[in-house]
């Protein structure tokens, strides 16, 4: 058989779902297994090495750490001549450092951007085939990398063929704690859309090209088998491949076919099928049971560590030397029974390992299944001790394997922190999904072990990370985020760990403004001031006063809101750090938010000027939460200056951003902003149904942000309809709304609509709506909100024109228009010129 002309990297693997990027990192491990080093012979796969560990160092630096072991790069980077005489301590400054404050890898967008960079540089000096097997297995982030690469191949010498059981995937899966369809399926509707009939149904080749299967089988050796023999095979196994190779083996090896003097295959006459075994696990009992008790202990070894296994594990565990174990799979097991195979070397710290697999998993499967309860767990627990030491110092590349051994194996407190461990990698490589199953899991474990001060410090971490999890894919409901950290906040203080308690402060803050919990968030923005004090820590102070900032813009406490996010924007400037256990930047937040603030006292230039500095920021960052965040906040502040076709702009970038991400909040966030100026722009019914479709989404997650404000624009889309006294119902409701929870930026407003709504229904009424603009001018007097009071003084002022009254209009009006220094070409400052003119 000849060898492929083409670079192969085959990544064919059997996981539990939430092993974040497995197949990937497998596939890099492979293509860079070919290395030679200096003073060897060249060969096509080192050929293929050498060019990938280019490629990583040029444009794939942010991958080495996190889908590519730093350990296997630095071994290789000596076969490039550029650093063979380069010592081992100048290699390692030559790769990328991870090590960050919080420990946190790349986000999601760079391994995207950077995998396909680098694979597609390499299909342009050779075809690559990429394989991945068991996609049915494969976690969240790895299915997103395959749709994202399949999109970004066209034109690539690139192939990318991936295999998996339809049976596994419609019935969905469970995502935490609530079922969802498999994320397999949308990615396989819309690979079909863009690239058309992709998929080769096994099952359905099976049926109508099993008997020329059966034929091209038999026919690759000499025989003299006749079609009654070959339809008889095709019935005891309609062409499935294993069934009938198992089945054709176990007929040679039983003696119900032979060669006869030409050496040609040929079925004896007395040919009973009924002695064949008909199923695949009854062809497998006769062939595991050729085995001796040697060669079967070592497959139960292997059976517990998985369809894929290390060499030096089984040695360890059988105690036995790990070349006369190689031997054994690679002869015996692998040429001789053909059921297992080699599967490459890995290298761990530098030591190469060798690895194995089951050449199908059933085999895996039926070895294990062979053994007691209690033979599994011993074997458990020993291959998770083994792997341990095996990964020692790596020991997070592996954290999921290792939790589900020590687990099966009765070692709970260990498996506990290596569910933790495993949720909180899947954090740093952006795969929210996995850690949440993970999470899920320790804190599961956890509860069945006695209370100890251990067990309180896991738990801690674990509702940590659960909490920061729940954010990130944006569950602000009931059974989210806040129930998480709080658990976490009240063991923090038990153990008297006031560095651990900060950050989970600071997600419980979040997690109350987006729910609209003000009285809640406010006690635990001055527990994180008092802390940042105590602490005499100039960082965690510089973020209690962006967190007390932003909720105080919210209140409408204008003025205190700006002096904390001032103070906040001076101290993060000096102590900027990559964004870590939170949602977005804190930095471009306190801008963005200052930004808000800054409109509301009247200064919508030095407004606008703040939030293209954020959004600035936020582009070079190439963080999608925090970008969007900035897109967000600039469709924001164009809707407060009435600059409707750039908001809309704006909000349909962050959108887009939003979908492409997967940010499900920041997606209905800016939908709204969208939808309001669609209004404004004289799309009223459009825009109102996705505000309402979007009040829906948003109520899913848990999300009663912003309501009061999102309300009042519906009741504007009903005005405008004629539908005032609808709209009017909606003002009142969105005003008792902001009484109950505390969210008062929008309440002028609301109250001045509530005056128009009054004037539109009953234009009589004058009283009634003179009373709303006068309260509203009154509280934005108050809170020094001069844009605010600027639109009250407006409406009143028209008010008064229209009863005759002339200069009250103009003593009310010109006081508050004087007192502005910029804006004069906003939509408010011209209406407040116009008026003054009239």
């Amino acid at each position: 058989m000849t060898r492929s002309p083409l670079p192969r990297a085959a990544a064919l693997h059997r996981q539990a779902p939430g092993d974040p990027y497995l197949p990937w990192c497998e596939i890099f491990a492979a293509l860079l297994g070919g290395a030679v080093q200096p003073g060897c012979a060249p060969n096509r796969a080192g050929d293929v090495s050498r060019r990938l560990l280019r490629e990583l160092l040029d444009a794939g630096r942010d991958l080495i750490g996190s889908l590519v072991p730093q350990s296997l790069v630095t071994a290789q980077l000596a076969s490039l001549p550029e650093y063979a005489e380069t010592t081992p301590a100048a290699i390692q400054r030559a790769l990328p450092h991870k090590a960050d404050r919080f420990g946190v890898g790349p986000e999601q967008s760079l391994i995207f951007e950077q995998s396909t960079n680098v694979f597609c540089a390499l299909a342009t000096t050779a075809p690559v085939v990429l394989i991945l097997d068991d996609l049915h297995w494969a976690d969240t982030a790895s299915i997103h990398l395959l749709f994202h690469l399949a999109r970004k191949i066209a034109g690539a010498r690139l192939l990318i063929a991936g295999a998996y059981r339809p049976e596994d995937i419609l019935p969905g899966r469970t995502e935490g704690t609530t079922w969802q369809r498999h994320p397999l399926t949308p990615v396989i509707n819309e690979l079909r859309r863009a690239f058309g009939d992709i998929i080769i149904d096994l099952d359905r080749a099976n049926t109508q090209h099993g008997r020329a299967f059966i034929d091209a089988l038999l026919d690759s050796e000499r025989n003299h088998l006749a079609a009654r023999f070959r339809n008889a095979l095709y019935r005891q196994t309609e062409g499935q491949p294993l069934f009938t190779i198992e089945l054709l083996r176990a007929l040679k090896e039983n003696g119900s076919i032979v060669r006869d003097a030409d050496g040609c295959w040929t079925a004896v006459p007395e040919l009973d099928w009924r002695l064949v075994p008909a199923r695949v696990d009854a062809t497998l009992t006769e062939r595991f049971g050729r085995l001796d008790d040697a060669l079967r202990d070592l497959l139960s070894v292997a059976s517990a560590e998985g369809e894929h296994f290390h060499a030096q594990v089984v040695a360890e565990v059988e105690g036995t030397d790990l070349r006369r174990v190689m031997h054994l799979l690679d002869n015996d097991l692998g040429r001789l029974h053909r059921l297992v195979q080699a599967d490459g070397v890995e290298r761990i710290d530098g030591r190469a390992t060798a690895r194995y697999r089951f050449r199908h998993s059933l085999f895996q499967h039926y070895i294990y299944h062979t053994l007691s309860a209690g033979e599994r767990s011993y074997l458990h627990e020993e291959v998770g001790s083994v792997l341990e030491r095996l990964y020692d110092g790596q020991t997070a590349q592996v954290a999921a394997r290792l939790a589900r051994h020590f687990e099966l194996g009765g070692q709970i407190e260990k498996a506990a922190r290596y569910r933790l461990a495993a949720g909180q990698r899947a954090l740093q490589l952006s795969a929210p999904d996995a850690a949440l199953r993970h999470l899920a899991k320790g804190l599961e474990l956890l509860g069945t072990l006695p209370d100890s001060a251990v067990r309180q410090e896991l738990e801690l971490l674990t509702q940590a990370a659960l909490g920061t999890a729940h954010t990130t894919i944006g569950n602000f409901t009931a059974h989210g985020g806040v129930p998480a950290l709080e658990r976490a906040a009240e063991l923090a203080v038990e153990l008297e760990s006031g560095f651990q308690l900060f950050p989970i402060l600071r997600g419980l803050v979040a997690q109350f403004l987006v729910r609209a919990d003000f009285p809640a968030g406010m006690q635990q923005a001055n527990r994180l001031l008092t802390m940042a004090d105590v602490l005499r820590d100039e960082h965690l102070l510089a973020l209690a006063h962006s967190s007390m900032g932003v909720l105080q813009f919210y209140t409408a406490e204008f003025e205190a809101g700006r002096s904390h996010l001032e103070l906040a924007i001076a101290g993060l400037s000096q102590t900027r750090e990559p964004v870590g256990a939170y949602a977005h930047d804190p930095y471009v937040s306190s801008l963005n938010h200052l930004a808000l603030v800054l409109w509301s006292l009247g200064f919508p230039d030095q407004a606008l000027a703040r939030n293209l500095e954020a959004l600035a920021i936020a582009e070079q960052m190439e963080h999608p939460p925090t970008l969007a965040h900035a897109l967000e906040m600039a469709a924001t502040i164009r809707c407060f200056r009435r600059e409707w076709a750039a908001s809309c702009a704006m909000a349909e970038a962050a959108m887009d951003l939003a979908t492409r991400e997967r940010l499900p909040f920041w997606l209905a966030v800016a939908a709204t902003q969208r939808a309001t100026a669609l209004i404004e722009l004289g799309q009223v019914v459009e825009g109102a149904r996705l505000m309402e479709e979007n009040l829906v989404a948003l109520e899913e997650i848990g999300s009663n942000f912003a309501l009061p404000q999102m309300l009042g624009d519906v009741a504007q889309a009903r005005a405008l309809t004629g539908d005032y006294g609808g709209a009017l119902m909606l003002v009142d409701r969105a005003l008792a709304i902001g009484e109950e929870t505390g969210e008062r930026w929008w309440e002028t407003e609301l109250l001045r609509r509530r005056g128009d709504l009054l004037l539109a229904i009953q234009p009589c009424d004058e009283a009634g709506a003179e009373e709303c603009y006068r309260r509203a001018r009154e509280l934005a007097q108050a809170r020094q909100a001069r844009s605010l009071e600027l639109r009250a003084c407006v409406s009143l002022g028209r008010l008064l024109l229209r009863q005759g009254n002339r200069a009250a209009a103009i003593g009310l009006v010109a006081p508050v228009y004087g007192w502005f220094v910029e804006g004069f070409a906003t939509a408010d400052l011209q209406d407040a010129a116009a008026l003054l003119a009239s």
